[in-house]
């Protein structure tokens, strides 16, 4: 199953408000929980989101998650994806345990971040630039793509700018003409009888009295109306 970063987002965004308590622990299984830190959020829409690779906690084990699943982005880059992961460490968070100023945040790619961002904030969206971001990435397992949007089925249209008069099956034939004021008569497909049926265009069946084929000038050889 694709994961895509909206997914992630949707359960993000659906916290704004909520409040910031370090060391907070939301269990993936809890649909509303009131209270995250800044990895936790990130780990907890991931986790609702079903992505896999599963996002650890901590802000620096989840910049090493990124890391090791090559998802290492540049800044900029992450400024401009929504869904990008800024991260602000005061030392190398590749180097030994915790930095001692350790902070993750979604960039919404429109120049605001979505985050848990300390018990002055809580959860909610600020301005993304000049914070000092010293790391990005983006997340394993989670398509950046647009999600694929079927295509909508065109409704069937006659091919003339005029509605025929009438339809018709002549016997023995398992053809149906469109029959139009101006005398042209030309066959159609299942999917625009089916249409011009909803329009409530009369239809003969297996006509008496109607027979030929389609000439060459658009009119039917032999034609002759049914009474």
């Amino acid at each position: 199953m694709t994961v895509y970063i909206d997914d992630v987002l949707a359960f993000a965004l659906a916290q704004r408000g909520d409040r910031y308590v370090f060391g907070a622990q939301a269990s993936i299984g809890e649909k509303d929980p009131k209270q995250f830190d800044c990895s936790d959020l990130v780990r907890w829409a991931c986790g609702r989101a079903g992505v896999v690779p599963a996002m650890p906690d901590g802000s620096w084990m989840q910049y090493r998650h990124c890391r090791d699943n090559d998802t290492v982005a540049t800044i900029a880059f992450a400024l401009h994806s929504r869904g990008g992961l800024l991260f602000k460490f005061s030392s190398n968070p590749l180097v030994g345990g915790r930095p001692s100023e350790a902070h993750v945040a979604f960039s919404l790619g429109d120049g605001t971040t979505f985050e848990a961002r300390g018990r002055r904030w809580g959860v909610n969206s600020w301005p993304a630039y000049d914070r000092g971001w010293t790391h990005a990435a983006l997340i394993p397992g989670c398509s950046y793509r647009p999600r694929a949007v079927p295509a909508p089925v065109p409704t069937p249209q006659p091919l003339e700018d005029e509605m025929p008069d009438y339809m018709i099956r002549p016997s023995g034939q398992d053809v149906v003409y469109a029959c139009y004021p101006s005398g042209r008569v030309r066959r159609v497909g299942p999917a625009e009888f089916a249409f011009l049926r909803g329009q409530n265009i009369p239809y003969a069946d297996d006509a008496k009295g109607a027979s030929g084929e389609v000439g060459q000038d658009g009119t039917l050889a032999d034609y002759a109306r049914a009474g």
